[in-house]
């Protein structure tokens, strides 16, 4: 410059203020534009150009070259953007601000045509970059491109996995525009967006006061997503960020009265299409239980082992290897396994119903099983009567009488005290079923229950003494089991009409057997049966001895 041909004063000293050294002026400022679009165009110096530039103070005359400098860069394409790669005018460019950045990259995808400034330009350049014209990032533009990416095809919002913690970064950006008062104007655009995922895949938005969107979670429970609402996909609700920006945009729990509600309408107009929904039924009663109940539990649909559904008042079993269980009883004999049950209405509570992570309330006064077994009414053992026909006995117990008559026995002895009692003695249905079932006696032969006799040691010694030993209707209870006199043990029975001492028609049934008994000695065995008659024999059962 100092070779230039400048219009000094007479003493060289200094330059004058004329049109000539102007006109100088501005032709340094276009070259030095011309420079740096240059190095742009060629790859040189692309983003470190701005260094060059004057941003020290000028004195004197040469005081507006700086201006003039920063003028003819302005309306130059010296600018990178991100992407792709594009030169444009520093006014045709947005510089994004760390809240729209994650991982170093912009939140959403630039629109055409592009704007954002490229990432390479240093931070201390910011007030240069502002000098030359560049804009400043406005809520305007971001949501502009939050829309386009909603809308496209290719959305990064629906396509990045909810556990990613883009999905933070966005939230962290949107709740600005809702809690910051100078952003009030952009409100109803943010909840206009439809960036609320719920489950079956749609998203959503909650722009009026007739949309419902709810959380996922009540308490520590899962609320039941395929009973008509809209609920938040989990994984959308596990930052504090996210949690905070739905809670702005609408979302709230559900309330458990409502939930229970359709829960009952759902099981009573038809079923749970698949067993993960079920169970999440079951779970959100009982963690609302006592408080919100339904009418009977023992009518709602669970899924059983095979995958099919029905009801707990029909028969649903727990699998367990307790004694006299229903499971343990249908046990597949020769090894551990549960057998498939071989007779009907017999089904077995399905595994995931018990798995480790369906824990037991905080608190509550029943566990999760217990739960299931007293207010649901699924069930260890054998009913006694069957719910689709009270005259008769529950078909597990017919199914095995059928099979083993000892086990039969043994099972009604396990849970008289607890439950059959009961039953027997408020049903005249059940005393009949009962009494008349055929039961398996020593001589192999089966009758009645109420036509049969204890295996005391009392009876099974006057059987052999009358040399009619396994020929009378003394029951079988495995194992050649002979009770001690007076056991308590199965004094049930007796109130079936079984009997557990001598009396005269034992002693009756025991000679019409050595008459039909050609290998038994009958003349002395006649003699000990008229002998017992004669000595115990009431004057009231002269009739019946005849």
């Amino acid at each position: 410059m100092i070779h230039s041909d400048f219009i000094t004063s007479a003493s060289r000293e200094s330059t004058i203020d004329c049109e000539w050294n102007d006109h100088l002026l501005d032709a340094i400022a276009d070259t030095f534009g011309d420079a740096i679009q240059s190095f742009c165009q060629r790859g040189i110096l692309v983003h470190e150009w701005l260094r060059f530039v004057p941003q020290q103070p000028i004195e004197g005359y040469w005081k507006s070259l700086k201006k003039r400098i920063l003028q003819g860069l302005r309306w130059r394409p010296i600018l990178q953007t991100w992407q792709p790669r594009l030169f444009r005018t520093p006014d045709q460019l947005i510089r994004l601000p760390g809240l729209f950045l994650h991982n170093g990259q912009p939140l959403f995808a630039d629109i055409s045509p592009e704007a954002y400034l490229a990432p390479e330009y240093r931070h201390d350049m910011s007030k240069l970059l502002n000098k030359l014209g560049i804009n400043e990032f406005s809520w305007d533009k971001g949501l502009d491109r939050i829309e386009h990416d909603i809308n496209s095809p290719n959305s990064r919002l629906k396509s990045t996995p909810l556990s990613d913690t883009w999905h933070n970064a966005v939230a962290k950006a949107l709740q600005t525009i809702l809690e910051e008062a100078e952003l009030q104007k952009y409100r109803q655009r943010v909840r206009a967006l439809k960036i609320i995922p719920v489950v079956g895949g749609a998203w959503l938005a909650n722009d009026s006061l007739f949309c419902n969107r709810y959380f996922p979670m009540h308490e520590d429970v899962r609320v039941p997503t395929d009973i008509g609402f809209d609920i938040v996909m989990l994984d959308a609700t596990t930052s504090p960020e996210r949690n905070r920006l739905l809670r702005n945009l609408g979302v709230r729990e559900c309330p458990p009265e409502e939930v229970v509600k359709y829960i009952w309408r759902h099981h009573k107009f038809g079923w749970p299409k698949n067993k993960d929904d079920a169970i999440t039924h079951f779970r959100y009663l009982y963690w609302v239980w006592p408080k919100r109940a339904v009418q009977s539990y023992s009518t709602l649909w669970a899924y059983t082992d095979t995958g099919i559904v029905t009801q707990p008042i029909d028969g649903l079993y727990f699998k367990t290897d307790m004694e006299y269980s229903t499971a343990q009883l249908l046990k597949t004999t020769g090894n551990d396994t549960m057998a498939t049950p071989t007779c009907s209405n017999v089904s077995f509570l399905h595994d995931d119903y018990l798995k480790p992570e369906h824990t037991t309330r905080f608190a509550s006064t029943l566990t999760w099983k217990m739960w299931l077994e007293q207010i649901v009414g699924i069930r260890y053992y054998p009913l006694l009567m069957d719910v689709n026909s009270p005259k008769d006995l529950s078909p597990i117990l017919k199914h095995i009488l059928s099979i083993s008559s000892p086990k039969f026995l043994h099972t009604l002895r396990a849970r008289w005290m607890l439950e059959y009692q009961h039953i027997f003695e408020s049903s005249n249905d059940a005393k009949t079923a009962l009494k008349t079932s055929e039961v398996l006696c020593t001589d192999g032969r089966r009758r009645d229950l109420q036509l049969t006799y204890l295996p005391t040691a009392e009876i099974v010694m006057q059987q052999e003494l009358l040399a009619l030993s396994k020929k009378l209707p003394i029951l079988d209870l495995g194992n050649d089991e002979v009770l001690p006199t007076g056991t308590s043990d199965w004094e049930f029975l007796k109130r079936c009409d079984v009997r557990g001492e001598l009396d005269v028609n034992f002693h009756l049934i025991a000679l019409r057997a050595s008459k039909e008994d050609k290998m038994a000695k009958t003349s002395s065995t006649t003699r000990m049966i008229y002998q017992w008659i004669g000595s115990n024999a009431k004057q009231n059962q002269s009739k019946n001895i005849r």
